[in-house]
């Protein structure tokens, strides 16, 4: 294989020497796809195109937000831009043959929320994509629910889906968001994260889509399928450092794994048992 050392009974000598010729042979060869014509150029064309806010550089929550999803929102089979802002109003790019236009208070967007991580899916089953928000020093997380032409509205409390804090407890820190069929239903889950002390109250969940009887319609199921995603080897059951979840594979049995990437050595994976346990 090429960059690996063979061994042979020889001297200390006799087998750096091969080892370095090797790296030297494997360094050679990655130098020569570095042609230009192996280099991808990338222009910067931002303001151009017509995406022209202004994110947010302020410390504290303000520092925490930055979500941004690429999808065909309004069917019309151009790929729009949605990014989230925590001290403004979320903005929705629609993609046009002129570049890119803000539709975002003509499409929904007219609330100041915190929010922070984004994903889309279609969470109701009709055939759009719609919209799943986590939110920084925020009571709740956000679903919005696409009508089909790019027109959304909010519905997470309705929907099951808001991840509420208790009355009068802290406030989320929500951080990322996936989308996945955990269950193989056919509906998308979602799958939260949230990075706050203490860990008991976070917002890291597991929401279940109802299916068939409730297309869109969730249930937090993160203790019931054992997602302990509350303890922590390191710190404690008083931690949830988590940064973004995701549902993946891992080891190609045909259900869906759980991995949470966290700070401070945090990290966790969950192995999907098949019957929708971990």
């Amino acid at each position: 294989m090429l960059g690996q050392a063979k061994y042979r009974r020889s001297s200390p000598a006799s087998g750096r020497a091969t080892a370095i010729c090797a790296a030297a042979v494997a360094l050679a060869w990655l130098a020569s796809l570095q042609t230009p014509a192996a280099i991808a150029a990338f222009t910067d064309v931002t303001s151009a195109l017509g995406v022209t806010h202004v994110q947010s550089l302020s410390a504290g929550a303000q520092a925490m937000t930055g979500g941004a999803v690429a999808g065909d929102f309004d069917g019309d089979g151009r790929v729009d831009l949605f990014f989230t802002r925590v001290d403004g109003t979320d903005v929705l790019y629609r993609n046009t043959p002129q570049g890119f236009v803000d539709v975002s208070l003509e499409a929904g967007f007219v609330d100041v929320w915190p929010t922070n991580g984004a994903a889309a899916g279609d969470l109701d089953n009709d055939g759009d994509l719609d919209l799943y928000l986590t939110a920084s020093e925020s009571q709740r997380y956000y679903l919005y629910i696409n009508d089909g032409a790019g027109h959304f509205s909010e519905q997470a409390v309705l929907r099951g889906a808001d991840v509420a804090s208790e009355p009068g407890g802290l406030t989320r820190k929500g951080q990322g968001v996936a989308l996945g069929d955990y269950d193989r239903d056919g509906y998308l889950d979602i799958l939260t994260s949230d990075h706050s002390r203490p860990a008991a109250t976070s917002g890291s969940r597991l929401l279940r889509n109802l299916g068939a009887d409730a297309p869109g319609q969730f249930v937090d199921v993160t203790a019931d399928v054992g997602l302990d995603v509350y303890r922590q080897p390191l710190f404690g059951p008083l931690t949830s450092f988590r940064f973004q979840p995701q549902f993946s594979d891992i080891d190609g049995d045909g259900f869906t794994d759980i991995v949470f990437s966290s700070d401070s050595r945090t990290s966790q994976l969950f192995w999907n048992n098949g019957d929708g346990t971990f």
